[in-house]
């Protein structure tokens, strides 16, 4: 890979060790005070077995039509990988609950989030020091790492203990030692790439497609020199293979069969979507697109010749490892995710989609004065605000509140669908949960967008205004003047905004605070100590190489 430009040698010790508290304790500062729900509960009750029970059992069925172990017991049907990561945040807990026993029933939103902050903010190291290392200057490498935090739907996930985020960490880690492997092809690269592969797909077993496409965009730029080929090959499947056997052994254990999952996909048409439609979906649908719930990935669009003409390695490992899944995703009748925060499936690629944004910021950086540099840096501000917004919006509640009002609001509007042939399983009889009958507003109709939802319970809800009061603003009134009535699903978002804090009163609001202070004192401090390194950074690189993207990679 080509060398960056010159910096200060404690740049990376210091600089990404502050990134790394700044994010961590950033999320943390601003995490979710909601129960493990759906997806995420069976992850945290294997991970509870494992530490109280020394198990894999779990408590109950998800998804409901899961069917029971080879010896009659109740198993997740979610890979082991994410439930281990999960398992430092139960133990802290237990040891919690015996030193401070008043806080117990607190503890475990807290405790639940730890290993999806931890991760986000590894993820985002990595991030950083993969601009830097293609070649971005410090300036726009951090300002777009920033774009990332707070600026993307990563937040929002940082924030839940789903498996989105630890996908984003193995994909980011994969595509990062993909490019070092392609521009050193040793032994001890392509063993760690190896790793990063088994990983990858333990944390979700559909990415196993990343496999091959990785294979083949090493293979084309290899060509030619076999014996490079052949060591990384070599070096890559034997640990690789290594990280994949959690599978087969949690399989077998579970399931009584090394290659039996526990997920019904042969009874279930999962994908059947067809692909543009998905596509669709994903980048354009007014409920869902991806750049709704991610705006600075917008500046990904006018960045692309940029990674084309300078960067030319880097977009065809986006194109070997990014759309293979995103294909894969637009297949399936669920590509939305949901119940979610925007295109759940699509959280996997936003770090390494940011990447071309440094060459946009770098070249914004290298305007004279003048108005086309206000006028870029205007933009620039204006699309980071953007996504602060719309991820605050995210952030205010558990997307499954505004869902259900939606749902409710749709059945008193348009009616109750029959959901009498949907292939998904039934929740109390009545709920499809995914499926389209349930999920079509929240994606195809503007009357029940999700960003607007948010926004308009957030104008009420904090407030203790009662439904009627809510129901007579809220955006469907710009179809129809019936009254909807909402008051089931609308009376569970009171006093519910979703922020950890606000669980902290009586006896224990002392503890409250004081982590609140402590954790803002060292998200504060950690900014101001990667600004620090940052600032050096450029000024070596100014009196040293010249500032700026280096060659094409």
């Amino acid at each position: 890979m080509i060398a960056a430009a010159a910096r200060p040698s404690s740049f990376r010790r210091r600089g990404n060790v502050a990134l790394f508290f700044g994010v961590f304790l950033l999320y943390m500062l601003s995490t979710s005070r909601e129960d493990t729900y759906a997806d995420a509960r069976p992850i945290w009750d294997v991970a509870e077995s494992i530490v109280y029970n020394q198990s894999i059992t779990v408590p109950r069925l998800w998804p409901p039509d899961l069917p029971r172990g080879a010896d009659g017991k109740i198993y997740a049907a979610s890979p082991l990988f994410p439930s281990l990561t999960q398992v430092p945040g139960v133990a802290l807990r237990r040891a919690l609950s015996a030193l401070l026993p008043r806080t117990a029933g607190l503890s475990k939103p807290l405790c639940a989030r730890l290993s999806t902050s931890f991760l986000a903010a590894l993820t985002v190291v990595m991030f950083f020091g993969l601009a830097r290392r293609l070649g971005a200057s410090a300036a726009s490498a951090a300002i777009t790492t920033g774009m990332l935090v707070v600026g993307t739907t990563f937040w929002v996930y940082a924030r839940y203990p789903y498996s989105e985020i630890l996908q984003a960490f193995c994909f980011t880690g994969l595509f990062a030692q993909l490019l070092k492997t392609r521009a050193t092809p040793s032994a001890g690269n392509a063993a760690i790439l190896g790793l990063w592969a088994g990983f990858l797909v333990d944390a979700k077993y559909t990415y196993v497609l990343v496999v091959p496409g990785a294979a083949l965009y090493l293979l084309l730029y290899l060509r030619g020199n076999w014996r490079d080929v052949g060591r990384v090959a070599l070096w890559a499947t034997g640990p690789m293979c290594a990280a994949l056997s959690i599978i087969l052994f949690y399989n077998k254990a579970r399931w009584g069969a090394y290659f039996t999952t526990g997920y019904r996909v042969t009874s279930v048409p999962v994908f059947e979507e067809r692909v543009l439609v998905g596509l669709w979906g994903l980048f354009l649908s007014p409920g869902k697109s991806v750049f709704l719930y991610s705006p600075p990935l917008l500046l990904v669009l006018p960045a692309i010749g940029r990674l084309w003409r300078r960067w030319r390695a880097v977009f065809w490992a986006l194109v070997a490892t990014v759309v293979p899944s995103v294909l894969l995703n637009a297949k399936l009748i669920y590509w939305s995710g949901d119940y979610a925060w925007g295109p759940r499936y699509l959280v996997f690629a936003v770090p390494v989609l940011m990447l071309p944004v440094c060459l946009l910021i770098d070249d914004v950086l290298a305007l004279a004065a003048g108005w086309r540099r206000r006028a870029a840096v205007a933009t620039l501000g204006a699309v980071l605000l953007a996504g602060f917004c719309v991820q605050g919006l995210g952030n205010a509640f558990y997307w499954d509140h505004y869902i259900r009002i939606a749902k409710e609001a749709r059945v008193r509007w348009l009616g109750q669908p029959d959901v009498s042939g949907v292939y998904t399983p039934m929740f109390g009889g009545t709920v499809c949960g995914a499926c389209f009958e349930d999920i079509h507003p929240i994606a195809w109709l503007p009357p029940f967008q999700p960003i607007a939802g948010h926004f308009w319970l957030l104008r009420h809800a904090p407030f203790g205004d009662d439904w009627v009061k809510a129901e007579a603003d809220a955006a469907w009134h710009r179809y129809t003047r019936l009254r909807l009535n909402i008051a089931e699903s609308y009376s569970r978002t009171l006093g519910r905004v979703d922020f950890w804090l606000l669980d902290y009163v009586g006896d224990t609001r002392a503890v409250g605070i004081t982590m609140l202070v402590l954790m803002s004192l060292g998200a504060l401090g950690s900014a101001r100590a990667f600004t620090k390194e940052v600032r050096r950074a450029a000024v070596a690189s100014a009196g040293g190489v010249a500032a700026g993207v280096s060659p094409p990679v």
